[in-house]
């Protein structure tokens, strides 16, 4: 359904989501009875092995080392205090972009009137690109996507019931695979350099002494993948053309930015379900409608009334599977946006490090990772300042 969202037919977009909403209103007791079983059963496992909550256990499984509750806790701030007022910026200059009286959930996907960028060409296309993209970025990205192409270490066309985008590890040959749908939209090129910035880490790290240590550690993986995101912005227009490229940026920055919050909330939402295991669905939805309020405040669901009335926490699949990961995405981005900010300034300096930091793999906790790359942890004061500052005087 996710094609829709851009469609510049407004009625298009609202009927869409109307669409998938009704799915979920006639399944929503299944899901709430699924999801009740499921915090059931994780509490119980962490009151026999002696926790107080599923909370303090889930920590550990993520193997989160130098931080805690009380740090995510404070992060959460930083992006209340900094981001959240800037997302209202963003919202308020896509609704007049737009030309509507009030922006809704369903115009959120819709850049302008223009409809979003496209790649310049299809799959053959974009491997074209890209390999002149990596030839750009210099020597070891050279070897790693010749490595990639020549091994048939990619499968990114679409076709009937195929998997999520991915990146996976094969050890015992030490490549990575990557796993992607081309669908002829922006997302080709998102997801594309997302998912070979989870490879290119995991090919840097290949010679580490420790299976442990050539993958990243959980709440760094996201590091990689994101940053080379933004690191490819200097490349777009082979993609997509010089307007295209132009929008392209624009939006992949601000996606990111809307993105924060939104994962803040997920994970705060999670916070709450797991310190009251007991609470109805009901209370679970008033729960949810309580993060959008106070992370999400321009968010308005016209007469999408099951989302409107807190039910948007059951489209994210991560709250059933892997309970208290999200948070991961946000911290990664926090880092992955202070890359952006120094590769404006010195390009190459930054290439350097990101790699250097890639090679590293899992060998420190996600602590000693950012500050080996000279960059600001998550869980300091201001960490967001200058990456807020600067993406305000480029809406400006």
């Amino acid at each position: 359904m996710g094609k829709f969202a851009g469609n510049t037919d407004r009625n298009m977009r609202h009927d869409s989501l109307k669409a998938m909403w009704h799915w979920f209103s006639e399944n929503g007791g299944q899901l709430d009875s699924i999801f009740d079983e499921l915090v059931s059963l994780r509490t119980d496992m962490a009151e026999k092995m002696g926790y107080k909550n599923y909370i303090d256990l889930a920590y550990k499984k993520w193997k989160r080392v130098g931080y805690d509750q009380t740090n995510i806790e404070k992060f959460r701030k930083e992006v209340i205090k900094s981001v959240v007022p800037l997302t209202q910026l963003i919202m308020e200059k896509q609704r007049v972009r737009l030309g509507l009286e009030k922006l809704y959930v369903y115009d959120a996907g819709l850049f302008s009137l223009e409809g979003t960028p496209k790649p310049n060409g299809e799959h053959d296309c974009i491997i074209a690109r890209a390999t002149e993209m990596f030839h750009d970025l210099g020597t070891e990205f050279v070897e790693f996507f010749s490595m990639m192409k020549n091994g048939h270490l990619f499968d990114l066309q679409t076709r009937r019931n195929k998997g999520t985008p991915e990146c996976f590890y094969l050890p015992d040959y030490k490549v990575p695979f990557v796993l992607s749908s081309f669908k002829g939209t922006m997302s080709d090129v998102e997801v594309f350099t997302h998912e070979m910035g989870h490879a290119f880490q995991l090919y840097s790290s290949r010679h580490q002494p420790l299976l442990d240590y050539q993958s990243s550690t959980w709440d760094s993986a996201e590091i990689h993948s994101t940053s080379l995101e933004f690191l490819s912005y200097p490349f777009l227009e082979k993609f997509f053309g010089d307007k295209g490229a132009g929008q392209y940026r624009q939006m992949h920055l601000e996606k990111t930015l809307l993105f924060l919050p939104f994962g803040v909330a997920i994970d705060h939402f999670q916070h709450l379900v797991y310190a009251n295991p007991k609470a109805s669905p009901a209370d679970r939805h008033a729960m949810w409608k309580e993060m959008e309020n106070l992370y999400l405040p321009g968010w308005d669901w016209d007469d999408l009334t099951y989302p409107g009335k807190g039910g948007r926490w059951q489209l994210t699949q991560h709250i059933y599977t892997v309970p208290f990961f999200y948070i991961d995405y946000t911290l990664s981005s926090c880092v992955a946006l202070q890359f952006w900010l120094r590769s404006e300034e010195d390009f190459n300096k930054t290439i350097k490090e990101y790699i250097a930091l890639c090679k590293r793999g899992g060998e420190a906790s996600f602590q000693g990772l950012v500050k080996s790359a000279g960059l600001r942890s998550p869980f300091e004061d201001g960490c967001l300042a200058e990456v807020v500052k600067r993406a305000y005087a480029l809406l400006d």
